[in-house]
């Protein structure tokens, strides 16, 4: 009895699911890219039309931490953290509020 060949088969579905995979990471992108760029020109037309000015610029940091934690068996483990905080600046318009970005 013959065994079907079945590595034809297993390869087009392997690559049909890459390319598929790869369309939607490639949406997903665009759509992030998207939103940001909306984002951005909402800001640009409302710090146009609310006067808004720099009044303020804060460097963003880095910080890296190391604590510990119990687990429900009593265990005490090493906990790690690190905590990325952007560069801002902050942008005073005429409604009086300060707007960080």
């Amino acid at each position: 009895m013959n065994k079907p060949n079945r590595s034809v088969y297993s390869n087009r579905w392997e690559i049909t699911t890459v390319f598929i995979g790869l369309g939607v990471l490639a949406l997903l992108l665009w759509g992030v890219w998207a939103l940001v760029e909306i984002r951005n020109n909402e800001w640009q037309a409302f710090k146009e039309a609310n006067n808004c000015r720099i009044v303020a610029r804060v460097k963003g940091d880095v910080d890296v931490g190391i604590g510990t934690s119990i687990n429900s068996n009593g265990d005490i483990n090493p906990v790690f953290t690190t905590d990325v905080s952007p560069d801002m600046t902050g942008w005073l318009c005429d409604d009086g509020v300060t707007y960080w970005r």
